[in-house]
């Protein structure tokens, strides 16, 4: 499949390796590694094909022939090729599935104040304390048929995501 990207010689690829891959073909998962299961879906690939009913995870049906699907055999089974296609597969990951990240977000739960707060309020006022000093004063351009200049807003408090808000929100 990657060295059928440029079948017209030139340095465009004449199918978009995102849309055509092993993992589309074989529907097969990235971090899948055992082999039993690897040929289980490569002998459902072919029985698909046979069949004419050839279709990638996203529901499109997939206009391959043998001739195709033989290369992508090879790479699929070859672990360099392997990794080489899986750099044009997007897959997303999901933060909730992570185990290190639920067991760190549980003992983040447990804490009574923010670290992160703590860390970075004391930085955040320097950080606001010398960009106010280094930049110039605002001036207030008045035009002709301008309206009053309003009275000068009040402050406003900065308001952040949370960390686990951000990493628990696509639960």
């Amino acid at each position: 499949m990657p060295g059928d990207n440029h079948l017209d010689g030139s340095h465009e690829p004449v199918v978009n390796p995102c849309r055509h891959n092993i993992f589309d073909v074989f529907l097969i998962d990235k971090s899948e590694m055992d082999i039993g299961i690897i040929r289980e879906k490569i002998r459902a690939a072919r029985d698909r094909l046979d069949s004419g009913n050839l279709r990638a995870r996203d529901g499109r049906e997939l206009t391959l022939s043998e001739a195709e699907v033989n290369p992508m055999e090879a790479i699929l089974l070859d672990p360099l090729g392997r990794l080489q296609a899986e750099q044009f597969v997007h897959q997303a990951h999901l933060f909730s599935q992570d185990e290190e990240l639920v067991r760190v977000m549980a003992q983040l739960d447990r804490q009574k104040n923010d670290p992160v707060e703590q860390l970075l309020g004391p930085l955040e006022k320097a950080l606001l304390r010398s960009l106010t000093r280094a930049l110039p004063p605002l001036k207030q351009r008045r035009l002709e048929d301008d309206l009053p200049w309003p009275d000068e807003p009040g402050s406003c408090a900065v308001q952040r995501e949370p960390p686990e808000a951000a990493i628990l929100r696509d639960r």
